[in-house]
């Protein structure tokens, strides 16, 4: 017999289990309420949290049901016809990712479990988009179906402040506007919620911070507040009240490692090799950039040489004649004029614009000279 969660309550619960529950000193109302007491949050209730999901990870005990993504299943599949975005911040190795991962997955066993579907028809490793351009980011989300927990990691890199003015980030802040369509559980994470633009950060309901790593345990603390952008004179302010649900307060809660939940065994290393990947694509790419700046080369002069390298031979052909001769370019109104080359005609064959042709014609112009 096994532990069968259900609307906040352990249907089945064998005796062998709920002894050793009660043998190790884990306070067992956890796994019927779903949450536990600790009063004040100070150090040592703190340290008495540690020391709870401690038991979990150090017996083997099964996880707790989780009232808080309960809650977010019920908003985001119910008949509200809601969706829920949060941010998880904290210092790069705090564990952000492993906790938004691990979030994502307690959001698709209690969504498989309401509708009779298995966890990965929620959220996978294809739900997940690591350090990608903007582009990349809301390509994945137009392929995702309805219900779906996506995991945006590092998201400063494609939803960063200082590229707020960008078409790409643009296009991000208008689907998460519509996601809600979508139904999406959406997880951000970020060294500082700061670092993303305003205008995501507006569309977000929570944001927990990594509190205390407690990563040799496999669990890290985690701290959750409401997040809400007001308006003081010009300035954009940001205040983080208590995120309350069901009338349910809670500042801490723990993230286990993603590992530890049978359907998703192996995601950590799946996840740590494609983002290693991502990452590597991703300092080629910047460097690449740094270096055409260095060296003076744009994407439009890129361009440039891409279109004289290809068409050049073929609009040389079509202003010269046959021993060499530069022709003369036809005057508009005159197409039947002998010894000369038609610009429409150079277009209409190359594909390239006048201004591009011209550029060409000049070049070849100047090489001649020398």
């Amino acid at each position: 017999m096994v532990l069968v969660f259900n609307s906040r309550t352990v249907k089945e619960m064998n005796d062998a289990t709920k002894n050793s529950i009660l043998a190790c000193g884990f306070p067992v109302e956890a796994y019927f309420d779903g949450m536990t007491s600790l009063g004040p949050i100070n150090k040592s209730s703190v340290a008495r949290f540690a020391n709870i999901n401690t038991l979990i990870s150090r017996y083997h005990l099964p996880l707790p049901p989780s009232l808080y993504h309960e809650w977010i299943v019920d908003r985001c599949t119910g008949e509200s016809k809601q969706d829920f975005r949060e941010i998880i911040d904290g210092p790069p190795g705090a564990g952000k990712s492993m906790s938004g991962i691990y979030g994502c997955e307690r959001y698709a066993i209690e969504a498989a479990e309401r509708n009779g579907q298995a966890p990965k028809d929620y959220f996978g490793i294809d739900n997940c988009a690591l350090l990608q351009d903007t582009d990349g980011v809301t390509h994945l989300m137009d392929e995702l179906d309805k219900f779906q927990a996506v995991f945006i990691d590092d998201a400063g890199v494609s939803a960063g402040h200082h590229d707020f003015a960008t078409s790409s980030n643009k296009n991000l802040a208008a689907i998460m506007q519509t996601c809600r369509t979508k139904r999406w559980y959406v997880v951000f994470t970020s060294p500082m919620n700061k670092f993303l633009d305003l205008s995501i950060r507006e569309l977000v309901y929570a944001k927990s911070s990594v509190f205390k790593p407690c990563h040799s345990a496999g669990f890290n603390i985690l701290k959750r507040k409401g997040i809400h952008i007001k308006v003081q004179g010009k300035k954009y302010q940001e205040y983080n009240p208590h995120f309350i649900f069901k009338e349910t307060k809670v500042d801490l809660y723990a993230a286990f490692s993603p590992d530890m939940i049978d359907a998703y065994k192996g995601i950590v290393d799946t996840y740590d090799k494609a983002r290693d990947l991502a990452a590597d694509a991703l300092i080629h790419e910047r460097a690449g950039r740094e270096s055409d700046k260095k060296n003076g080369t744009t994407a439009r002069e890129k361009k440039k040489a891409e279109a004289f390298k290809k068409h050049k031979d073929k609009v040389y052909e079509l202003t010269h004649d046959s021993t060499g001769k530069w022709l003369e370019r036809r005057v508009v109104g005159f197409s039947t004029a002998t010894g000369t080359y038609s610009m429409r005609k150079i277009t209409s064959e190359t594909g390239l614009s006048e201004h591009m042709i011209n550029m060409m014609i000049a070049d070849m112009k100047q090489a001649e000279k020398k």
